[in-house]
């Protein structure tokens, strides 16, 4: 897939879960709270894959030297035959290339990219935010001891006390961000758009 293609993909499903997100939260009558926190559960979990997805496929199309789709250059320091080569290339003998840990796509921006080409820029820019993601995208997937340690970080930052009962990602992602009048969840979609346009762009 080029990235063109893949950042319409990319947009289109955001565009989708940013309806879907406002369809729930405008249910008549209201969902019930059950639903409404597995739905943003849900949500969460296709945004942070669409731009994962939209992260390999950018990255893989840089590996060739190719420009961003808005014409900025970028300098390979590997030369692949094909996209999949380009994939073995950056898998070398790990068992999956990981998309949502900034300090290690950011090295490995920097080992196979110029200056970490805008993959690194589009990281680091938002590595705090990324790994904040990651947190509650890993609980609602894992719901481990280890993921619930990190989550708990997380609510930390985000609720200024660890509450005695600990919310659900669902229910963490229905709260307002601090001093500002947008859900956390509806925050996250924004910041995830925001991220694949640097990425692509």
């Amino acid at each position: 897939m080029s990235l063109a293609d893949a950042y319409v993909v990319f947009k289109l499903t955001l565009t989708n879960l940013f309806l879907l997100d406002q369809r729930t939260q405008e249910h008549d009558p209201p969902l019930a709270t059950t639903q409404l926190y597995i739905i943003n559960e849900a949500i969460l979990l296709r945004a942070f894959r669409a731009f994962e997805n939209l992260a390999e496929e950018a990255f893989i199309h840089y590996t060739f030297g190719h420009p961003t789709l808005s014409g900025v250059p970028v300098t390979s320091f590997i030369r692949p035959k094909d996209s999949r080569h380009a994939y073995e290339i950056l898998r070398s003998s790990q068992p999956f290339l990981e998309w949502n840990s900034p300090t290690t796509v950011i090295t490995r921006a920097e080992t196979y990219l110029d200056k970490g080409g805008p993959i690194k820029a589009a990281y680091a820019s938002k590595q705090s935010l990324i790994i904040d993601m990651k947190r509650v995208r890993n609980h609602i997937a894992h719901n481990s001891q280890s993921s619930l340690e990190e989550y708990k970080k997380l609510l930390n930052n985000y609720l200024l006390t660890i509450p005695l009962a600990i919310p659900e990602p669902g229910e963490f992602l229905q709260n307002m961000v601090k001093k500002q009048p947008i859900r956390i969840l509806r925050n996250f979609l924004e910041e995830i758009d925001d991220i694949g346009e640097l990425v692509a762009n």
